[in-house]
């Protein structure tokens, strides 16, 4: 059974919430790796998207093939997505893997949109890295 809250020591209900509807249903256990990702950074951590609502229409969106999707770590209130700039984004990453935080690394470091997205997906088949 997953424990849900909604804020932390360094993250407050605000900045985790749905940002369509408002809910935020972040997983306890997830939200402790991210405050040891945050104490290990050193700094503060700006988060871009994190619980989002299985009515959000990025949950909604059917799969390139024009299939439901299932749903994503974000609904399961296990993702964040963290705004990165300059190096921010290479030791954020550094740190989450070296500490064995998450299941899942994706990230997107150029263009306007540059963000580290981190998720709590189970490791029994690997760490999972892609890039967007």
């Amino acid at each position: 059974m997953i424990e849900f809250v909604d804020n932390s020591e360094h993250f407050s209900r605000r900045e985790l919430q749905c940002k369509f509807t408002g809910e935020c249903k972040m997983s306890k256990a997830f939200l402790i790796k991210l405050e040891t990702l945050r104490s290990h950074y050193g700094r503060p951590i700006h988060l871009t998207s994190a619980y989002r609502s299985p009515e959000h229409p990025v949950e909604k969106a059917k799969s390139k093939d024009g299939k439901p999707r299932s749903t994503g770590y974000h609904a399961l209130g296990k993702a964040v997505d963290i705004a990165c700039w300059n190096a921010d984004g290479a030791r954020l990453l550094e740190i989450g893997i070296k500490m064995g935080l998450f299941g899942g690394y994706g990230f997107c470091f150029t263009g306007s949109s540059r963000f580290l997205h981190v998720d709590d997906r189970d490791r029994a088949n690997g760490l999972m890295i892609w890039s967007y």
